[in-house]
């Protein structure tokens, strides 16, 4: 159908005024014009396959796109099929997995056997000028058999069929609503399309991400490291250090690939930063700030067990801190006040605070933070070096500003962690999928998960006594 509208577009016409359109699944499109059919399908459909004009195109194993008004055919297309690029690596990637794959098209049997052909697909594992329904059928045979199916679709006709399957993948391949229905119905939706997706899924399947309550962290690790599989855990680890090392214990024994979900450390921005100490263009780091605020505070009964501040707002800092710095923290002092909500200090809390931390290599870094800001969720980092300053400054809703005789407005700041670290949280993803696939060194390894933690706990006992405390 997109390759006829396609053609069409070059094809002056007038406009026309069609009636009760309606699209019928697996088999074309058809209306009413000037009180007359017109339908457009595939040329069994439509009834003319014996036409005289669609004989030859059917000859050549093309698959037909006949238009009828009335019951006389006004056009036909010939259709031929083009293989993605990267089809025949992906299959033989698959074979390499033990994976057996079959071809159900409801395009014309030359075009389907011939492409199968060119895959290195078995004839028997064929299926050509599939209606939805024979899709889903030869789904279910393969499943009585005991088979695990996974199926991959494009179209709309491919929704009963991603549907059926144990799994089911959408293809996504930006046609408007045209995909909607194939979406809805599939467990995996490829956004790239493109079938190398496919090995990325299933190395992910070979993956375990733990996003569950912090007290679950080390037994889900602990499970998912003895069953083999690569594992994703969110920050922290855990609240207690005994536990964080019960599970390096098991990481360094099974030797299976681990990330903690730091995930402001893949913000564009604070990337940035990062990058322009790394590559010394700011010089020597001599001091760091770091501000953190949150536009209101959490529910008392999320902060009786949270942790406290220190570990459960501050923990993002404190590993920013080590990350744009790029030396570890050896001292911390720290001071909070309880100034928002008097019941967040009758659960033994603060909502503001203060830290100072120390680096190895001399560098200081401060950062304040607030359970409340008034004007938005404000998120900024700043490094100042021997040759110069760099910054990752709030994103804002857009871009614009307004600008008047006696005033300037811009866009406020975003509402929530949401919607200013979507890009971080996407890449964060990017970087565990590269991580399994690819292997080498983890983007957040445990070692980098632990050290918050332990900063952390020196910052509450700093505020409790009111002294530094060295790590």
């Amino acid at each position: 159908a997109r390759a006829v509208a396609a053609d069409l577009k070059i094809v002056p016409s007038g406009e026309a005024t069609i009636e009760e359109i309606e699209m019928v699944t697996g088999k074309g499109v058809q209306g009413s014009y000037r009180g007359k059919l017109l339908r457009g399908g595939s040329a069994q459909w439509v009834g003319m396959q014996t036409n005289p004009a669609v004989q030859p195109l059917l000859a050549q194993g093309l698959t037909t796109f006949c238009v009828i008004y009335g019951m006389r055919l006004v056009a036909v297309f010939g259709l031929s099929d083009t293989l993605r690029p990267e089809a025949l690596s992906v299959i033989q990637a698959l074979a390499a997995r033990n994976i057996r794959v079959s071809i159900l098209s409801g395009d014309h049997p030359a075009a389907v056997s011939s492409a199968a052909a060119a895959l290195g697909i078995p004839a028997e594992r064929v299926r050509a000028s599939c209606l939805p329904a024979d899709k889903q059928a030869y789904i279910k045979e393969l499943s009585a058999k005991g088979e695990t199916v996974l199926f991959c679709g494009d179209g709309t006709n491919d929704a009963v069929a991603l549907a059926q399957a144990a799994i089911g993948v959408h293809l996504h391949t930006g046609d408007g609503m045209a995909g909607v229905a194939a979406s809805s119905a599939a467990d995996v939706v490829l956004t790239h399309p493109s079938l190398g997706g496919l090995l990325t899924l299933l190395a992910l399947s070979d993956a375990v991400a733990i996003c569950t309550s912090t007290d679950t962290h080390v037994d889900y690790i602990v499970a998912a490291a003895e069953a083999g599989r690569a594992i994703f855990c969110e920050k922290p680890v855990s609240l207690d250090l005994a536990e964080v090392d019960r599970a390096a214990g098991v990481l360094e024994r099974t030797g299976v690939p681990f990330m903690v979900g730091f995930n402001r450390r893949f913000d564009p921005g604070h990337r940035a930063v990062r990058d322009a100490v790394v590559s010394g263009r700011i010089g020597e780091v001599r001091m760091a700030r770091v501000t953190s605020r949150d536009p209101s505070p959490p529910p008392v009964e999320y902060v009786k067990v949270s942790g406290g501040i220190w570990v459960d707002m501050m923990i993002h800092d404190f590993d920013m801190a080590a990350f744009i710095v790029g030396s570890p923290v050896v001292k911390v002092w720290a001071q909070g006040a309880n100034l928002i909500d008097p019941a967040i200090g009758a659960a033994g809390d603060v909502d503001l605070g203060v830290a100072v931390l120390t680096h190895a290599n001399g560098a200081i870094t401060t950062i304040d933070i607030s359970r409340e800001a008034p004007y938005g969720y404000d998120q900024r980092v700043e490094v100042l070096g021997s040759l110069g300053m760099a910054v990752s400054d709030n994103e804002r809703l857009n871009r614009s500003e307004v600008y008047l005789a006696g005033e300037t407005h811009r866009p406020v700041l975003p509402n929530f962690f949401i919607e200013r670290y979507e890009t971080a949280y996407r890449d964060q993803w990017r970087y565990f999928a590269d991580y399994v696939l690819d292997g080498g060194e983890s983007p957040v390894s445990l070692a980098d998960g632990r050290a918050p933690v332990v900063i952390a706990a020196a910052a509450a006992e700093s505020a409790r006594t009111g002294v530094p405390v060295s790590i």
